[in-house]
C-alpha cells in the first residue's frame, strides 16, 4: 500500500497533462485543484493509517515532534506538488496554444491562398472580359464592313470590274485599318495608359484623338483631386475611352460634353441616339458598367432616338 502511495505523485503528474489534452482551461484548472486536494487527502491518510500507530507509542515527546514533522512535511510536500503540477499545466497549456496558433495561422495562410486564387481567377476572366471588348470594338465594325466589301465585289467581278475594283481598295483600306486597330489593341494591353499621367491630362488626350478621328471638340469640365486611387483613375479613364469610341463610330454627334467632379463622370453627346431597350448591350456599355459596380457606382445611360446619349457614373470621387 505504502509503495503504491509513494507512486501518486507520478500519477498526478500524469492525469494533469491528460487533462490538459482533453480539457478546456477552465477545467484543466478545476480539476488540477482537485487532483491537488486528494493527494493532500492521500498524505493524511497515510499519516493516520501508516505513521501515527507507530507515533503513538512512543514518548510523549517525541511523538509530538513526530506529528508536527508529519504535518510539515505532508504540507511542504503538497505544496511542492501542487508547485509542480501547476508549472506542468502552464507548460503544456503553452504548448498547446502555440501549436492552436500555428494550426490557426496555418488556416488562415491557407484561406489567405484560396481568396487569392479566387482573386487572381476573377482578374483574369476580368482581364479576358476586357480584351473581348477591346477586339469587339476595335475590329468588329472593320472586319464587317471588310467581309462585305469583299463580298460585293464578288458579286460584281465579272459584272462590273471597275466597281469590284473599287470594292477591293475600299477593303483593303479596311484591312489596314483593321491591322491598325489591332496595333493598338496590342498597345493597350501591354502598357497602362495613364502611366506617368494626372487623370485630367490622360482625359485630355482621349479628347484631342477623338477630335483628329472626328473633327469634334470635346468640351471638358474636370474638377477633381489628382490623387485618386489608381483602380478608381484607370475605370474612369477606360469608361470615358469606351465612351468616347462609341461616339466615334456611331453617334453622329457634332457635341460632346465630359463632366467630371467629386460626385462622378457625365458623359452627353448630340448624336443620333438609339433605344436601350430595342438595341443590345454590346462588350462597350457591358464593360462600363462592370467597371462602374467594381467601384461600388451606379451607371446610368439615357438614349433615345434622334436625342443624344447621356451617360453617368455616379461615384465617390
Amino acid at each position: 500500500m505504502v509503495g503504491r502511495l509513494r507512486m501518486f505523485p507520478l500519477l498526478c503528474v500524469i492525469w494533469v497533462m491528460r487533462n490538459c489534452f482533453m480539457f478546456r482551461v477552465r477545467w484543466r484548472n478545476a480539476l488540477t485543484a482537485g487532483i491537488l486536494l486528494l493527494a493532500f487527502g492521500v498524505q493524511v491518510d497515510r499519516l493516520l493509517l501508516d505513521r501515527l500507530p507507530r507515533i503513538s507509542h512512543m514518548r510523549p515527546l517525541r511523538a509530538e515532534m513526530m506529528v508536527e514533522r508529519s504535518w510539515t512535511l505532508i504540507v511542504t510536500s503538497s505544496l511542492l506538488l501542487g508547485l509542480v503540477l501547476v508549472f506542468l499545466q502552464y507548460l503544456v497549456d503553452a504548448v498547446l496554444s502555440e501549436r492552436e496558433s500555428r494550426e490557426a495561422l496555418a488556416m488562415a495562410n491557407d484561406r489567405l491562398r484560396a481568396y487569392a486564387l479566387k482573386v487572381e481567377e476573377v482578374a483574369t476572366l476580368q482581364e479576358r472580359n476586357r480584351i473581348a471588348r477591346d477586339i469587339h470594338d476595335a475590329l468588329g465594325h472593320s472586319m464587317t464592313a471588310l467581309n462585305l466589301h469583299v463580298d460585293a465585289a464578288l458579286r460584281l467581278f465579272h459584272q462590273d470590274p471597275e466597281e469590284s475594283k473599287n470594292l477591293l481598295q475600299d477593303a483593303k483600306l479596311l484591312g489596314q485599318q483593321a491591322f491598325q486597330d489591332i496595333r493598338e489593341s496590342v498597345s493597350t494591353l501591354r502598357a497602362d495608359p495613364i502611366a506617368g499621367k494626372t487623370l485630367t491630362e490622360a482625359i485630355g488626350l482621349l479628347t484631342e484623338e477623338f477630335y483628329k478621328m472626328t473633327g469634334v471638340r470635346v468640351e471638358m469640365a474636370i474638377a477633381i483631386s489628382d490623387k485618386l486611387p489608381p483602380e478608381k483613375r484607370t475605370a474612369l479613364y477606360r469608361i470615358t475611352q469606351e465612351a468616347l469610341t462609341n461616339i466615334a463610330k456611331y453617334a453622329q454627334a457634332t457635341q460632346v460634353a465630359i463632366t467630371l467632379n467629386p460626385q462622378g463622370l457625365t458623359i452627353q453627346d448630340n448624336g443620333q441616339g438609339f433605344s436601350p431597350l430595342l438595341t443590345p448591350s454590346g462588350f462597350g456599355l457591358q464593360g462600363m458598367r462592370e467597371r462602374t459596380d467594381a467601384l461600388g457606382g451606379t451607371f446610368t445611360l439615357t438614349s433615345a432616338p434622334g436625342q443624344g446619349c447621356h451617360i453617368q457614373v455616379t461615384i465617390d470621387l
